[in-house]
Parts: C-alpha cells; sequence; structure tokens
C-alpha cells in the first residue's frame, strides 16, 4: 500500500449507483490507496471497513431507488 487515502465526505456524494462507487473503491485498492467516507467513519483499509463499505453503497442505491 502506497498510503494514499482518497476521501469523500459521504458516500452518497461518491457517485449515483452502487456499481460505479464500488469501482471507484476497487481502482484505489489496485493503486494501493485506501478511501475513508468521513460522514460515515468508514476507512477501506481493514476488512470491516470495507464490508461496511459495501453495505452502504448498496442501502444508498436503495435509498435512491425509493425517492425516485
Amino acid at each position: 500500500a502506497t498510503g494514499i487515502r482518497g476521501r469523500s465526505y459521504s458516500l452518497s456524494r461518491l457517485a449515483r449507483l452502487s456499481k460505479d462507487t464500488l469501482q471507484v473503491a476497487e481502482h484505489l485498492d489496485k493503486s494501493g490507496a485506501s478511501l475513508v467516507i468521513l460522514s460515515e467513519n468508514s476507512d477501506t483499509t481493514s476488512a470491516a471497513g470495507k464490508i461496511v463499505f459495501w453495505l452502504l453503497a448498496v442501502l444508498n442505491e436503495f435509498e435512491r431507488d425509493l425517492i425516485s
């Protein structure tokens, strides 16, 4: 890992679809960088942080679908 961290205030602001959110996370991971979501206090450097990130990505898309 390079120690580089990407930051986003909220996971819902990172991308509209969970697929896109997960692609961003995968790209960062392949680059050796991690992602920190400030409002959810989530960090993809740990296994627990990754599962929380994935679950929140899916729930954010679900919430958007309910609203629209």
